[in-house]
């Protein structure tokens, strides 16, 4: 397979699974009063907190193709509100500024929008991005974005360009960082508290033997951690990352193996055992000492012991026909409570104030 073709394949099955992948929706047993999300939401592609009132929190949806919404609750997701503009393209990522309430950034295929009055206006910024409208040349589209913890007019964004870029002012402008267009695939991301912030990356690319996947981690240049991870399949591995700060633990999923790491990426260990088997992994999410993993239509699966073992706290297929769970994502301020992106007739998020151990419908 060439390095182009290998590439393209990983952009399909990477949106594949962050949108269509999650099943055959099916009928839930929440009544229509419990959804907050209208009929046309479409699925959940991205959550976001208010760093000071942790009952705000912004959702993402994608309706269609080619289209990306923008919801607020005040209440903990029990209500929301669209807050988006029109004509946006896509919607693949939401990022909160940890030092301004109300700030929240937007990535699509048109632009990174921007609001500082939590979205009662919004400014698209496209300056060093892609060329509007962006997913509609064929550039791709802002799947990832990320704002420095310790200076919040430095923000990171990935694009299905397969590119990293960076910005210094609040996002107005952006330069390039890394692209591996033609060379690869940058399969996730993650950018870390600390003095200074470390970003890591997973990179797939087509070796002698088939797809492997490289972390990387980088303070400024990148330096290659030791997981290195082959595979025999024929198109590259779905990856995802996560972050504990309580237990300054790392997390990557390849496919469907999960690992750990305490220290920054320089060593680290299998955690799968008791995982379902063929399965692949379709959102992480970490905190508080409890690790979530999210399996599609097998459902969700948490750990508390650093994965020696794991329960399955959300049904899979098999009692919850045609279920699919895809996006999770830890409240910062209460990393007790979860949400989860789930794909049901009825209702398309839940909610978990325990760690992951039980879980309530709320959109």
């Amino acid at each position: 397979m060439s390095k182009l073709r290998f590439t393209r394949v990983a952009l399909a099955v990477a949106a594949a699974v962050a949108v269509a992948a999650f099943g055959v929706a099916a009928a839930g047993s929440a009544s229509p009063e419990l959804s907050p999300l209208p009929p046309d939401a479409g699925l959940v592609t991205a959550f976001a907190f208010d760093p000071v009132n942790p009952d705000i929190v912004y959702v993402g949806t994608v309706p269609g193709s080619n289209k990306g919404r923008v919801y607020k609750s005040g209440d903990s997701g029990e209500h929301l509100r669209l807050i988006s503009g029109r004509g946006w393209t896509w919607l693949g990522a939401l990022a909160s500024d940890p030092e301004r309430p109300g700030t929240l950034y937007a990535g699509t295929g048109n632009a990174v929008y921007k609001t500082t009055d939590g979205g009662q206006t919004w400014r698209a910024f496209n300056q060093g991005l892609l060329p509007p409208p962006g997913i509609n040349r064929g550039e791709g589209w802002v799947d990832w974005l990320a704002v420095d913890p310790t200076n919040s007019n430095v923000l990171y964004e990935h694009d299905y360009a397969n590119t990293i870029r960076k910005s210094v002012d609040g996002g107005k402008t952006w330069k390039t960082v890394l692209s591996l267009w033609r060379q690869g695939s940058i399969s996730a991301l993650l950018l870390t508290p600390g003095q200074p912030p470390i970003l890591y990356g997973a990179f797939s690319y087509w070796g002698p033997g088939g797809p492997v996947t490289t972390i990387t981690a980088s303070t400024g240049p990148w330096k290659n951690t030791p997981l290195s991870v082959s595979d025999t399949w024929n198109h590259p591995p779905v990856v995802a990352f996560a972050a504990d700060a309580s237990q300054a633990t790392i997390y990557v999923a390849i496919r469907g193996r999960v690992y750990s790491s305490t220290n920054a990426g320089r060593s680290w260990q299998s955690i799968a055992q008791g995982l379902p088997q063929g399965a692949v992994v379709t959102g992480l999410a970490a905190g508080a000492g409890t690790v979530c993993a999210a399996f599609g239509t097998n459902g969700i699966y948490v750990t508390a012991d650093q994965g020696r073992t794991w329960t399955q706290s959300w049904p899979d297929s098999g009692s919850a026909r045609g279920l699919g769970a895809g996006v999770l994502a830890v409240d910062p301020a209460r990393p007790t409570t979860i949400y989860a992106g789930v794909d049901q007739r009825k209702y398309r998020i839940i909610k978990s104030t325990d760690s992951g151990r039980t879980w309530a419908i709320v959109g």
